[in-house]
């Protein structure tokens, strides 16, 4: 696996969710293999992290309802929103560098 762009390689970055990752069929471990840096959300007294979120590059994000997951991709009703604002790629990036270097809301995989 190469994570590719059109000005070659680019980094992946995110924080997956905790239950979602712990099962047999997540692909974190694949990307973490190849050079991903993942952490699990943690958030207290059961919460969610809600954010569904990928930040592409300086200008392009995508975002929606949609988790990801196989079932979400064939039994769900879900949608997907791509945005193309310099703006907007800059808030939602500084939201996924917060969350992931905040260790109140992830951690490592061990």
């Amino acid at each position: 696996m190469e994570f590719l762009n059109q000005t070659g390689n680019f980094e992946v970055v995110g924080v997956l969710d905790g239950g979602q990752s712990a099962h047999k069929w997540s692909p974190h471990k694949t990307l973490l293999s190849e050079g991903a840096k993942l952490r699990r959300e943690t958030l207290p007294n059961n919460g969610k992290l809600h954010h569904k979120l990928i930040v592409l590059d300086d200008h392009t994000v995508i975002g929606g309802s949609f988790n990801y997951t196989g079932p979400a991709n064939q039994y769900n009703d879900e949608n997907l929103f791509l945005v193309r604002d310099p703006d907007v790629a800059a808030f939602f990036k500084a939201e996924v560098k917060r969350v992931f270097e905040s260790n109140a809301l992830s951690a490592d995989f061990h």
